[in-house]
């Protein structure tokens, strides 16, 4: 269930996932979203240093949204 004005947030992980989070429903002021669901995108990115010296996969960096044809 959604509340009229509800957006979801889209977030990248170093897995290659894309995370869905959707916020509480009925909507309360200082709600926190919850991961509702990860999407597999595509695998893990390139094995990067970071500045602290650990090491990550890259991931998801960019995420291209486009209006669905039948909207």
């Amino acid at each position: 269930m959604a509340a009229r004005g509800d957006v979801c947030i889209l977030t990248g992980f170093a897995s290659g996932q894309v995370g869905l989070w959707i916020p509480p429903y009925p909507t309360r002021a200082g709600s926190v979203y919850a991961l509702a669901r990860k999407y597999d995108a595509h695998g893990q990115g390139a094995l990067r240093t970071m500045n602290d010296g650990t090491q990550q996969y890259g991931g998801v960096r960019v995420i291209r949204l486009r209006a669905c044809p039948s909207d």
